[in-house]
């Protein structure tokens, strides 16, 4: 278990991470996601939910409005992240001209 388990190695991620996960997940605990926030470079944690929206592949039940509101901010904050990352990336490089001496 050890050789496919991410621990030891989730300090090495270098890309932006958001984690979701249902507060009823009757398969994996939500402690696991708290692990991993907990394990993950803090510069690269962007977003962290553990809703009681829903539980493991299951949307099926009726939700509170509060929980859907927080489950639409979370991922309206990635749809947002993601926009303007791809802003940044695609924004030109200042040209370097040489000086004249």
């Amino acid at each position: 278990m050890q050789q496919v388990s991410p621990a030891r190695h989730l300090s090495q991620l270098r890309i932006p991470i958001s984690l979701l996960h249902g507060e009823g997940d009757n398969l994996i605990p939500p402690s696991e996601t708290e692990w991993l926030a907990q394990e993950l470079p803090p510069e690269y944690l962007r977003l962290r939910l553990i809703t009681p929206a829903f539980s493991h592949v299951d949307m099926q039940h009726q939700m509170p409005w509060k929980d859907r509101w927080q489950l639409v901010s979370f991922m309206t904050a990635i749809l947002q992240q993601a926009q303007a990352e791809k802003e940044a990336s695609a924004k030109p490089s200042p040209e370097v001209t040489p000086s004249s001496s």
